[in-house]
């Protein structure tokens, strides 16, 4: 090559034509034209002048060494995602000093700090939330995290849009739903490195093994009312009311007051319950929680005000010794049975 077509940095003796990533130092003869470097520069990946990409986060085998989760990577409610991963780009151990001071015997070798991830290129993360245990990872982010962050916790995010690549609407996690999350690093030019491997959780509510949640009572029955009167002119009339599962509940006690005179007080001796409630039923929980329950009660009296009411019941046994927690009441159906003569 003639000495006027070849551009050396004269402070480090390197060929500025040589071909790039080339560390033998061989020059393209004829030297590319601008078009055809411009052309070039156009095919890398990351884009020329752009800032490295960052690596694959990794999911954390759990997000509290105290108190593990029921999954790796974080922990999970019925209506709550927390989710925690590492980078391994700059990343400081927790409880360590700084170099070149030596770290504390009592570093961490899992659990990082985030400083050092925004001085090493990493300007947040997209999250990625897909609903159920198969199909496609969503194409544009349901979640994005500004910051150097390493964990989030979300209660909604966005759902796949309609058209390939669009964000859907704002939806909220669910209970009894697997969700299969994906995390990936972006740089300072919004340019996402590769993602993280798939983490499948469950908000499908259970105990941890071997122990009892004593402590939570069952949530009140949803959606309690009355189905129909009764027909007095019928070989059997019965007053039918219907309510839905709840959660935790392995019962049901349904109430029923007949009482007319005065005002109803609180019964003293039964904590919730009001002076003339009388248990009318225990029903057991359907195997299907999406089952709606119903109850009849058989010949009331004619012309009778009535005052029903349901709650919850969870019982278990806890280390040998049976316990049992009750909801509070659903709201309550007040109705008056007709006379024979009036009936329908």
């Amino acid at each position: 090559m003639p000495i006027a077509d070849k551009k050396t940095n004269l402070t480090t003796a390197s060929d500025l034509t040589a071909a790039r990533d080339d560390t033998a130092g061989r020059t393209e003869w004829p030297p590319a034209t601008p078009a055809e470097v411009l052309a070039d520069r156009a095919t890398w990946s990351p884009a020329y002048g752009a800032g490295p990409l960052p690596p694959a986060p990794q999911w954390y085998q759990s997000a509290d060494r105290e108190h593990p989760g029921p999954i790796a990577g974080g922990q999970v409610t019925t209506r709550s995602i927390q989710i925690a991963w590492r980078s391994e780009v700059g990343e400081i151990p927790a409880h360590s000093k700084m170099p070149p001071l030596t770290p504390i015997p009592d570093a961490d070798p899992i659990n990082r700090g985030s400083d050092g991830l925004d001085s090493a290129g990493v300007a947040g993360h997209f999250i990625y939330v897909a609903e159920g245990a198969t199909g496609d990872m969503p194409t544009e982010p349901s979640l994005i995290l500004n910051g150097p962050e390493l964990g989030t916790y979300f209660d909604s995010f966005h759902g796949p849009g309609a058209a390939p690549g669009s964000l859907g609407p704002w939806v909220r996690v669910k209970p009894n739903t697997v969700y299969r999350i994906q995390v990936a690093a972006f740089n300072a030019d919004r340019q996402a490195g590769p993602r993280s491997e798939i983490l499948t959780v469950d908000t499908t509510p259970h105990d941890p093994p071997g122990l009892v949640d004593s402590l939570v009572d069952p949530d009140p029955p949803n959606d309690f009312r009355l189905v129909s009167m009764p027909d007095y002119k019928a070989p059997a009339p019965a007053l039918v009311v219907s309510w839905k599962p709840s959660r935790l509940a392995t019962a049901y006690e349904l109430y029923a007051n007949t009482q007319t005179s005065g005002t109803a007080t609180m019964d003293p001796s039964r904590p919730g319950l009001m002076r003339g409630d009388t248990l009318a039923a225990t029903v057991p929980q359907p195997s299907d929680p999406n089952a709606v329950i119903t109850y009849s009660v058989n010949n009331p009296p004619q012309d009778t005000p009535y005052v029903l009411k349901v709650r919850a019941k969870r019982t278990a046994t806890v280390e040998g010794i049976e316990e049992t927690k009750t909801s509070p009441f659903a709201p309550e159906v007040r109705t008056r049975t007709s006379t024979a003569s009036t009936a329908a």
